[in-house]
């Protein structure tokens, strides 16, 4: 079964001083069928300075030790990202996001390496910093083959990341290994208030394409309008069904083929989409 999608780290919609602009998070995640743990991670939340912290690890499990590098290197950098960020030079000016973000993900290299032999994890981590535009400022740095991919309010597909072919293993890619140089990617872009960001592992994007995401989110969006509740605000509803129905498409195509593994979907809503959903409401409306 599904594992609880809703909030990440708290609740699932976040106002800090300062900047005003809602934030929510939803997870969701299904074990491969042929173990009892998952070895995927992930970390969402809001800090009182505004800034957003996510990441997916997807890790190895090292045999006979019950040690999940994944979990492991995620808290790891969730710790250092809080720690680093809080800090102020003599002047009182924060650090550089994209010189803190890409220091704790090679920092994490060590913890590999004091794990031993067969230590890896894929690594996708975004620092979203909130602009008084009201758009977003994304840091984002990657390693391996998980993926995190920017659904903007109009309709266009951004990779946050660069996409690998499926089934590339981890060999073959930059994931963080113990022992191994790595070559990271990094990158920053400004998107706009309502961009959804999705991280995946590879347990959902090599079963299902960017097309089909796209396709779940525009239906779950009409859903969400169509049947309201007022128990449930429509956004963190949509965002919980958006994540719970990849994995589930994802798993379903898994069985199929024969090819169990852990599937892992996180979502980060940055600001208020509903203004984009008013042609939709009024065409539901109509009909």
């Amino acid at each position: 079964m599904l594992q609880p999608s809703g909030p990440v780290a708290g609740s699932t919609e976040h106002k800090p001083d300062g900047f005003a602009l809602p934030v929510f998070f939803a997870h969701a995640t299904r074990v491969a069928a042929y173990k009892q743990e998952n070895d995927d991670a992930t970390f969402a939340e809001r800090r009182p300075d505004g800034l957003i912290l996510a990441g997916l690890f997807d890790g190895v499990t090292l045999p006979g030790r019950s040690l999940r590098a994944g979990h492991i290197v995620g808290a790891f950098v969730r710790e250092r990202l809080r720690t680093a960020l809080s800090e102020r030079d003599q002047e009182g000016r924060p650090p550089i996001i994209a010189n803190v973000l890409a220091r704790a993900v090679e920092d994490s290299v060590n913890v590999l390496d004091d794990l031993g032999g067969g230590a890896a994890t894929t690594a996708t981590v975004v620092v979203a910093a909130p602009m008084r535009t009201r758009e977003w400022r994304l840091y984002v740095i990657n390693a391996g083959n998980s993926r995190a991919t920017a659904f903007l309010p109009d309709g266009t597909i951004t990779p946050l990341t660069r996409p690998k072919p499926p089934g590339t293993s981890f060999a073959a890619i930059n994931t963080l290994t113990a022992g191994f140089r790595y070559h990271r990617e990094a990158s920053t872009m400004t998107a706009p208030s309502g961009t959804t960001l999705l991280f995946t592992s590879d347990g959902i994007h090599d079963n299902i394409p960017d097309s089909r995401v796209w396709v779940t989110l525009g239906r779950t969006v009409e859903s969400s309008l169509i049947e309201p509740s007022q128990a449930s605000p429509v956004v963190p509803r949509l965002a919980r069904a958006f994540v719970e129905s990849i994995v589930e498409q994802a798993v379903r195509v898994q069985e199929r083929a024969q090819r169990p593994d852990d599937a892992t979907a996180l979502a980060v809503v940055l600001g208020d989409p509903t203004p984009a959903f008013e042609p939709k409401r009024q065409r539901g409306a109509n009909v």
